[in-house]
């Protein structure tokens, strides 16, 4: 059902153009004209003319028509550009995204459209004060240029909308209507869409479309240097003005120059990235009203694989490494890597937690729950479905503790919060993937389900932690804190969760070709010849042994039985023949075999 207020407001904006008039008729708002109430004789003389019907100046007058009319189609198309970002605004965003929560190109494409607004209504605004005025038309023709080049063209907020604009269109076009597997809903936006383009007037044949609307911000900011240049080459008569034109001019090529390379190098360098972490890991099949893909969560901001800590049944603690996607709204872990496998293969997500419904909390002391002496280590608590639910982070060394610390800290209280988690019900539907075998920090009294919660709750009571390494601390940075709370092991009432080396290792060599830049690597070592050969199938010399001795066995039997029926057949025919030039039976690959021992036994050192 179509609202009034929302139609009021789309027909307000094809309201007439005034700036436009004035800029084709300025005689009839000039400052000059006769005042009614004026009384000094001064004040009583004809108004300067506006333009000369002598023939010398026929090139000057038509000259100064064009100029006019360069100007009046300038604020006549902003005024079509503001009014078709309101329609994308009030029509599109308002009316036809779902209650769920949005996605991160959606917001970014949203909050973009809103400052473009405020902006052009600003800029619409300073170009009607130039009117009246006793500026001469070639003083507007500059300040109108110099409007554009500072006010309109904003590049901060063009580069954001062109960078989001493709998985905008992703997740917003209309080409497959059948599917109801989408975070906009189609019908509202196709009866949008007919019924602006039945109500516009006869003559004018506009295209209301998503994709049409959502591309206006793109084609704009490329018709300011034609409109700018229109304006210069009706400036040639006076050549001040067409200086200072020019100069804003080629500053507005500048800002589009910069604009294309900042926006779509960074897009096509961060769609390349992006290809790489779907080839990692798999986005699919995650539990949501619509389907979801990496364009959901936007750019990752931090990859890289930290340890975790959460509650079982029974408060039993348990400790593993995973790997970890930092995006703007979300906080993502995956499975974590078998150490023993080979093959690459695609990492299933086990967390999504959303950001704005999360605390971090550095004090262990102050919120119960997990608590840990271990010196790198913080806790992020998030909240879904009447139910609060707690982990721990675990770091290595100070450096990677501190960038995940102050990025997390950024993420969750001041870009999506700060989040009180006070189990009001949410008017949204979060995306939140946790396991089912997590046990609950904490739960509503009052829930719907507060009898099945209760079961899985232990209601933030203090879990002693106490983390442990399987390798000697002296492979990492050395560091006091860390030596200080290995020394002071009294941990006897504590559960002993132990950290493998082998964990953080197989982590980092899956996510080496996503790994952020920032975050250092642990047990980084180079590989020797040595290493090469025992990565071969033969392994050891021990089992190089035996495949030689059973090589040579075979060998020997296979000669013992050539020389018997060489035996046999020199006593049936009774003829004597020698022996004497035939080598001993030793076949190509056991020489092989033999030169591989040797060449491996002088780079092998003894076991003994």
């Amino acid at each position: 059902m179509i609202s009034r207020p929302v139609t009021k407001k789309l027909l307000e904006d094809d309201r007439p153009i005034v700036g436009s008039s004035k800029l084709l008729y300025p005689h009839l708002n000039s400052a000059n004209t006769l005042s009614p109430g004026s009384v000094s004789t001064v004040d009583i003389r004809s108004p300067m003319p506006t333009m000369s019907f002598s023939p010398r100046d026929q090139p000057m007058t038509i000259a100064k028509k064009k100029l006019q009319m360069a100007l009046a189609e300038l604020v006549q198309s902003e005024y079509m550009y503001l009014g078709s970002l309101k329609r994308l605004r009030d029509v599109f965003f308002d009316t036809c995204v779902d209650n769920t929560e949005s996605s991160y190109s959606l917001k970014i494409v949203k909050y973009c459209l809103l400052h473009l607004i405020e902006i052009h209504t600003s800029l619409i605004d300073d170009l009607a004060r130039l009117f009246p005025s006793d500026r001469s038309l070639y003083q507007i023709a500059e300040l109108f240029a110099q409007r554009v080049c500072e006010s309109a063209i904003c590049r901060f907020w063009y580069e954001e909308y062109i960078k989001q604009y493709e998985d905008f269109l992703k997740i917003a076009k209309l080409n497959n209507q059948t599917s109801n597997d989408r975070e906009v809903s189609i019908r509202w936006a196709t009866a949008w869409q007919k019924y602006l383009e039945k109500s516009q007037q006869s003559k004018k044949h506009l295209d209301f479309s998503i994709e049409s609307l959502s591309q206006g911000p793109i084609s704009r900011i490329s018709k300011y240097k034609l409109l700018v240049e229109s304006i210069h080459k009706q400036c040639k008569e006076n050549l001040a003005s067409s200086q200072k034109v020019k100069c804003w001019m080629d500053q507005i090529h500048s800002h589009l120059s910069s604009i294309n390379d900042n926006s779509w190098k960074l897009h096509q360098q961060q769609s390349e990235f992006n290809e790489r972490v779907e080839s990692i890991i798999n986005f699919r099949n995650i539990p949501f009203v619509h389907e979801l893909s990496i364009e959901f969560f936007g750019n990752a901001l931090l990859v890289g694989s930290e340890t975790i800590i959460w509650i079982e049944a029974g408060e039993r603690g348990k400790i593993s490494t995973y790997p970890i996607l930092v995006f703007k709204s979300h906080l993502i872990i995956c499975d974590c890597i078998k150490s023993k496998t080979r093959r690459s293969y695609k990492q299933n997500i086990k967390f999504i937690i959303p950001l704005s419904k999360t605390w971090l909390v550095t004090e262990f002391k102050s919120c119960g729950g997990i608590f840990c002496e271990y010196p790198y280590a913080f806790k992020i608590i998030f909240e879904i479905n009447s139910c609060q639910y707690e982990f721990a982070m675990v770091f290595l060394t100070e450096s990677e503790f501190s960038i995940w610390r102050n990025l997390l800290d950024t993420l969750i209280n001041y870009v999506n919060g700060p989040c009180d988690l006070n189990f009001i019900k949410d008017e949204i539907k979060y995306v939140c993937v946790f396991p089912q075998e997590i046990c609950s920090y904490n739960i509503d009294l009052d829930g719907d389900n507060y009898k099945k919660n209760i079961k899985k709750c232990y209601f933030k009571h203090s879990i002693n932690i106490r983390v442990k390494f399987d390798f000697p601390i002296s492979e990492l940075q050395s560091s006091t804190c860390l030596t200080n709370y290995f020394e002071n092991d009294n941990s006897l009432m504590y559960q002993q969760l132990v950290l493998k080396k082998s964990n953080v290792v197989a982590n980092q060599k899956n996510l080496e070709s996503i790994w952020s830049k920032e975050l250092p690597i642990h047990f980084r070592t180079t590989t020797t010849f040595t290493e090469v050969v025992r990565s071969w199938s033969l392994r050891s010399t021990s089992s190089l042994t035996r495949k030689w001795s059973f090589r040579k066995l075979m060998d020997q039997t296979e000669s013992d039985s050539h020389d018997l029926s060489d035996e046999h057949d020199e006593t049936k025919e009774g003829n004597q023949v020698s022996h004497d030039d035939i080598p001993e039976p030793v076949t190509a690959r056991s020489n092989s075999l033999k030169r591989f021992k040797d060449s491996v036994s002088w780079y092998i050192p003894s076991s003994k």
